[in-house]
């Protein structure tokens, strides 16, 4: 599921910084210049659409248990929030290792 999700949610990404698809959908988002935990829930509705479009592609392509989706989606809410809260709890240059 991770692998999946980050594969479709980087490309979306690149997708959505197209001039044409940023300039009318992925904007909303960076006109958010002060992080913060509602950062993340601040874009277009197109682009809400592509993002959920990764739940029916988990669900009918990989056998999961429902328990084990759920709890992927709660991780990906919380893990998106941390990552628009302005500041990281990892040690400096961790991602470096």
């Amino acid at each position: 599921m991770l692998f999946v999700h980050d594969t479709w949610f980087y490309w979306w990404h690149r997708i959505m910084h197209h001039p044409t698809l940023f300039k009318h959908v992925h904007l909303v988002h960076h006109k958010s210049t002060n992080p913060s935990p509602w950062t993340s829930y601040a874009f277009h509705l197109f682009e809400a659409i592509i993002e959920v479009g990764i739940h029916p592609l988990l669900a009918f392509t990989l056998p999961l248990f429902t328990p084990a989706l759920k709890m992927f989606f709660i991780f990906q809410i919380f893990y998106n929030v941390y990552g628009h809260l302005g500041f990281k709890i990892y040690p400096k240059g961790f991602q470096k290792h």
